[in-house]
């Protein structure tokens, strides 16, 4: 913000990335006059009052420098520079990244892989990625990769492929063929099979048939061999 009241003509209110422990609570003022004298580049924000982001990235990389770090996040068609050797000798990145912009590229999912691409640009201390998580409405999707170390200096990646704790959309089949139609009933599931479950989609069968085909309820996969997997 600022107030035009502040010191000798004026001042401008910032936030520093060092926490709340710093300065009045994390925030200071800058003068007017030492702003013009000292800044080369100035950019704005427009707030947006009763935003809710749609989409948020939640990224946690445990190193005792942020000024050391770059981060990134990526995917194909998109890419965000959310840190770049900022932020002073200060420890870890906990950091909530809005991907409202990037709509367009989620979910996750296998041909629209997500990275958080991290690099040390320093041989001094050593990190690793603890935690990356994109959330999109109830859904969470995590990348099973952490924790991954930094090299000292080096790059370390963690990905999300779309495989989340929950699904878009699970399937649930009961089959009744314990009568004529066993032979078509078995038809069905392989056809089923053959498709399979996906990242965003669960297929379940329980399949019931004349003697010894009834099964629990089972996971559809399209991984091979499928051919007459629920035949007796």
């Amino acid at each position: 913000g600022y107030d035009d009241s502040k010191g000798s003509g004026g001042a401008f209110k910032f936030v520093n990335s060092w926490g709340s422990g710093w300065g009045q609570n994390g925030y200071a003022w800058l003068s007017y006059n030492f702003v013009g004298g000292y800044a080369w580049e100035a950019w704005t924000m427009t707030d947006r009052i009763g935003y809710v982001p749609q989409a948020v990235a939640e990224v946690h990389v445990d190193h005792p420098k942020h000024n050391q770090l770059e981060l990134k996040l990526l995917t194909d068609g998109y890419s965000d520079f959310v840190f770049d050797n900022q932020g002073g000798a200060v420890a870890d990145i906990y950091a909530a990244i809005d991907l409202t912009d990037a709509l367009s590229y989620l979910p996750p999912s296998a041909t629209q892989e997500w990275t958080c691409w991290v690099r040390d640009t320093t041989s001094s201390s050593s990190g690793q990625i603890s935690l990356f998580d994109i959330e999109q409405g109830p859904t969470t999707y995590s990348s099973s990769d952490p924790p991954v170390d930094i090299p000292d200096p080096g790059i370390a990646e963690a990905k999300i492929s779309g495989v989340s704790g929950v699904k878009s959309w699970t399937f649930l089949v009961y089959l009744d063929a314990d009568n004529n139609l066993e032979a078509a009933g078995i038809d069905d599931f392989n056809e089923m099979e053959q498709v399979g479950s996906t990242d965003d989609v669960n297929i379940v069968g329980r399949p019931a048939g004349v003697t010894t085909w009834t099964r629990t309820a089972t996971r559809l996969s399209s991984t091979p061999p499928w051919s007459r997997t629920w035949a007796r």
